[in-house]
């Protein structure tokens, strides 16, 4: 009795419904994160999607920042999530886990655009260089990281979806093209267009992986 009790406790069925739950984590975060980001952006006075960065939503004195503050911490911890499901589904190769764990960093730097706020009126503050620098941490981590584990996932039999090579090479390619784009974006008037563009593909990764993940655990397994 003990043995089964035991057994049952461990099950593949019991862990992929984990695995199922952190792959949600990870599809509600990003998709709330913006539906939070559209609606702050629309009820906020005299703020412009295409001049403003999304920080500026939860920077010092913005009518609603405690709203943004709260969406960063919820969709860092989201990313979190569905990092710790990525390495609990497909832990093999050195690279693989680099690219999780750089992937958790970038929810981790989120988390931690959210607690240090912006501030538009003072950006040389303490708070302001400390979301400034864990936001760029975040979006490089994110960059590495998504085309590290990419690149693995082409080479293991867990993710079978992967069914092309290079996909890997293509996705750094786009991701560091975006990048330079936000970079070169910054300080201009369409700033916050060069943002949003790099974070909707950084956040369309993870959705689609997170569909993957979860359409992988529903599976039958050999």
């Amino acid at each position: 009795m003990t043995g089964g009790t035991e057994q049952s406790v461990h099950s593949p069925v019991r862990d992929e419904s984990t695995l199922r739950m952190l792959s949600i984590a990870g599809i509600a975060g990003s998709v709330l994160f913006w539906v939070v980001v559209v609606v702050l952006g629309v009820v906020t006075p005299g703020y412009s999607v295409v001049s403003d960065y999304i920080s500026t939503l939860g920077a010092i004195n913005a009518p609603y920042a405690i709203v943004q503050r709260a969406n960063f911490v919820m969709f860092g911890g989201s990313i979190l999530a569905f990092a710790f499901g990525l390495d609990r589904w497909s832990r093999e190769g050195r690279r693989l886990w680099l690219g999780i764990v750089l992937i958790g960093v970038f929810g981790a730097g989120i988390v931690g655009a959210g607690v240090f706020q912006d501030d538009v009126a003072n950006p040389h503050s303490t708070t302001a260089q400390i979301h400034q620098l864990v936001s760029g941490v975040a979006f490089v981590a994110a960059l590495i990281g998504m085309s590290l584990a990419s690149w693995e996932f082409e080479r293991s039999e867990r993710w079978p979806e992967y069914r092309y090579r290079f996909t890997s090479v293509g996705l750094a390619i786009v991701l560091f093209a975006s990048l330079a784009v936000f970079r070169v974006g910054l300080d201009t008037w369409w700033v916050g267009v060069a943002q949003r563009q790099f974070l909707l593909l950084l956040t369309g990764w993870i959705v689609l992986h997170a569909v993957t993940l979860y359409r992988l655990t529903r599976r039958p397994q050999d």
